[in-house]
């Protein structure tokens, strides 16, 4: 455009750089020439900061400066801030920067980048922790017995898990998952170490603990056996022993017991029965005497009277108990006597008799007269 004030020309530069403009100007007597150099910058709208937020102490770390801009003349202005630390760097040309956890916690990195006609900063966030090492865990339990990798428990006794780790770390989770017998729960802590389990059924239980922080995690595991004691109640008799042979008997279960072995000695010579699945491998069980969660049910021929005593024991791995109790047994009175004379001997004033009586507790003589 020409005007009486002079010759303007518009352009629209899309990159970035130095430009030489030049002007000829001529007319029918001559020309002449001007020219100028232009340096063409894009404004910087906005800058990103690229590389790990979460790194272990020690670790050597590249962060980059990156923006929607591809232009020289840039400058990059650094800044590190954290607890007792601040560290400033001013490179060119060079978008990037090297840093190095130098203790744990929690370090802020600035970066602005400039131009000669713009600017545009950001910062981010550095966590610097310890790698995870040395995670273990307690259990702890009144009266528990650790067996072969296994530990054993009382059922009504808290269990009490602790956690620990030999590394010195902060912001860690704990996770715990606890499953057996359909029983599952899944607990995480970020500053208890700790977790009381409470009113556990008999059962086998799978513990697994992970211990996290931003770098890494580990994972320990352990198993606990939650046993129920065996505790006798009273015994009672069903039947009454003065009037049959065939005493029934049941005995009352306060606790039934995990994998409990029973034993019953009857006092009369008899053999000793067993019952209940904690009993040794190879043990004959009576699979006539009844066994639930709060009676043992059972009956025993007595051959003859007395007083008998009845012994029955019960244990399981944690826990034994027994009942000791007098039985008399008086059987029912002779109701017959049969008697058969089989002949006579040399003195056949006396015949040989044999005869026979139910059992009975009274003794009675039989006479036989001449024949």
């Amino acid at each position: 455009m020409m005007d009486a004030s002079g010759f303007s020309l518009t352009n629209i530069y899309h990159t970035d750089g130095i430009f030489t403009v030049k002007l000829n100007l001529s007319n029918p007597f001559g020309w002449v020439t001007d020219e100028v150099n232009i340096t063409v910058q894009a404004v910087i709208h906005h800058v990103d900061l690229l590389g790990d937020a979460n790194i272990a102490l020690g670790d050597n770390v590249k962060y980059t400066a990156q923006g929607a801009y591809n232009m020289s003349g840039i400058t990059y202005s650094w800044r590190i801030t954290g607890t007792n630390y601040d560290v400033s760097n001013t490179t060119i040309d060079i978008p990037a920067l090297d840093f190095t956890c130098p203790s744990i916690g929690l370090f802020h990195l600035f970066v602005e980048v400039n131009n000669e006609i713009s600017s545009a900063n950001t910062s981010k966030g550095v966590l610097c922790s310890e790698t995870l090492s040395g995670v273990m865990f307690d259990i702890i339990s009144q009266g528990m017995i650790p067996e072969n990798g296994l530990i054993k428990v009382f059922k009504r006794n808290n269990v009490i898990l602790n956690a620990s780790i030999t590394s010195d770390t902060s912001h860690i989770s704990y996770t715990w998952n606890i499953s057996g017998c359909g029983f599952s729960l899944i607990e995480t802590t970020t500053n208890d170490s700790s977790l009381i389990l409470t009113d556990l059924s008999p059962c086998v239980y799978d513990i697994t603990l992970n211990v996290s922080n931003p770098i890494g995690s580990e994972q320990k595991t352990s198993v606990i056996d939650v046993i129920e004691i065996v505790k006798f109640g009273a015994l009672t008799l069903l039947t009454h022993a003065v009037t049959t042979e065939t005493v029934k008997f049941s005995l009352g279960l306060k606790r039934d017991g995990t994998r409990p072995c029973y034993t019953l000695n009857f006092g009369d010579g008899s053999p000793t029965q067993y019952l209940g699945t904690g009993c040794p491998a190879g043990t004959i069980l009576n699979t006539d005497f009844v066994l639930d969660e709060k009676n043992i049910t059972f009956s025993h021929d007595y051959e003859s009277p007395g007083i008998f005593v009845l012994t029955i024991t019960g244990k399981n791995d944690l826990s034994n108990d027994s009942s000791i109790t007098k039985i008399p047994i008086n059987l029912a009175p002779c109701k017959a006597v049969v008697a058969k004379v089989l002949g006579y001997g040399w003195d056949e004033s006396k015949p040989r008799v044999e005869y026979k009586s139910r059992k009975t507790s009274i003794f009675s003589s039989v006479e036989v007269s001449n024949m």
